[in-house]
């Protein structure tokens, strides 16, 4: 069972929001914890079963695989997306893909493996130091759409905050890593919620917070409590090294995947970059 705590920070206008968006996790199971944030630019046309038949597929497959490893569960998940979405995208909207903002990932022990689409950002914080760990990707192929998974293990008080774009447009990176690094990750979310409260209800906000618990991170008990996060001045130490290794297949039946990026930093283990 995953290590990590984690919170969802989702305010949606469904009637006056520019986007349909959607946040699912799976039960916790002993293979780990399924997770989608998937945002899209409201149309014309009815998008809402589209994006139903996306999870369903993504929790079906993730229920019914045999698969004990994580990370190639992910994979097969992933290739039922590259599967999937280009019939879609053909049924109804001209360049849908490329307007689909989506992250998949999968939580297991201390552990996290991702992959996105489009433009969702992903920010390690460990120690006093943030990382950006996934970029923009609006230029794919799409016969083959994800084509990368990113994991790696966080330490004690290590964080990720995961989240579509509107989020960082409305809360500078300073202000949320203070926030998740002296804060529960549902304490986190409070904090942004107060923060986020006279935004105007068209923009939406899809976020996860994930932490490795720390054993001094504060709560709040109460949401109507205000909580001032002064600044913090510690120095750090952390470096990231970023070393190019040199390819080698699985020993099983996905042979082309492959290590392609590592970040080597202190008190972060494994952050690495795999091809689907």
């Amino acid at each position: 069972m995953s290590q990590l705590e984690y919170n969802k920070l989702f305010i949606h206008d469904h009637l006056n929001s520019r986007e349909l968006s959607e946040v699912y996790f799976s039960d916790p199971s002993p293979r780990g914890q399924l997770f989608l944030i998937l945002e899209v630019p409201k149309n014309k046309v009815n998008q809402q079963p589209m994006i139903d038949q996306i999870i369903e597929a993504l929790a079906h497959h993730f229920i019914s695989s045999a698969q004990e490893d994580p990370e190639i569960l992910l994979e097969e998940v992933l290739q039922e997306l590259n599967q999937l979405l280009p019939d879609l995208s053909d049924n109804k909207i001209k360049n849908w893909l490329q307007t689909l903002d989506i992250v998949v990932g999968v939580i297991h022990q201390n552990n996290i493996y991702i992959a996105s689409i489009g433009n969702i950002g992903a920010l390690l914080i460990h120690n006093n130091q943030i990382t950006q760990i996934l970029e923009q990707n609006t230029d794919f192929n799409p016969t083959k759409i994800f084509t990368d998974i990113v994991s790696g293990e966080l330490d004690t008080g290590d964080a990720l905050i995961i989240s579509t774009n509107a989020l960082f447009d409305y809360i500078s990176q300073e202000k949320i890593k203070r926030t998740i690094k002296k804060y529960t990750p549902q304490a986190s979310i409070t904090q942004f919620k107060q923060l986020l409260d006279t935004v105007p209800d068209f923009v939406t906000f899809n976020s996860v917070v994930l932490k490795y618990p720390s054993g001094r991170d504060l709560d709040i008990p109460n949401e109507n409590i205000q909580v001032t996060i002064e600044s913090d001045d510690e120095e750090d130490d952390g470096t990231i090294h970023v070393d190019k290794h040199d390819t080698t297949p699985r020993q099983d039946h996905h042979k082309k995947t492959r290590t392609k990026l590592v970040f080597d930093k202190s008190g972060l283990k494994n952050i690495k970059t795999v091809q689907v």
